[in-house]
């Protein structure tokens, strides 16, 4: 998800590759990713529920948000 999402934010420019990026991302935790994958994960994204189908970033945004909620509240 989060692969796709920079490439189609152009977060490192118009012509980097979604490969390329999800391959940037393998690499910094160090993982492997094969090609196959990357589509594939894709296709399961676009069949998910029109409600979310970006689980892994929904998670992000409302984790990021309650901490910031809580912080607010403390001051």
């Amino acid at each position: 998800e989060l692969g796709y999402a920079f490439k189609v934010a152009n977060c490192f420019g118009v012509n980097v590759t979604v490969k390329e990026i999800i391959g940037k991302l393998a690499k910094a935790f160090n993982v492997t990713i094969p090609d196959n994958y990357i589509y594939k994960k894709y296709n399961e994204m676009r069949v998910r529920s029109r409600n979310s189908r970006t689980y892994f970033i929904d998670s992000l945004t409302m984790s990021l948000n309650n901490f910031m909620a809580r912080q607010d509240e403390e001051t």
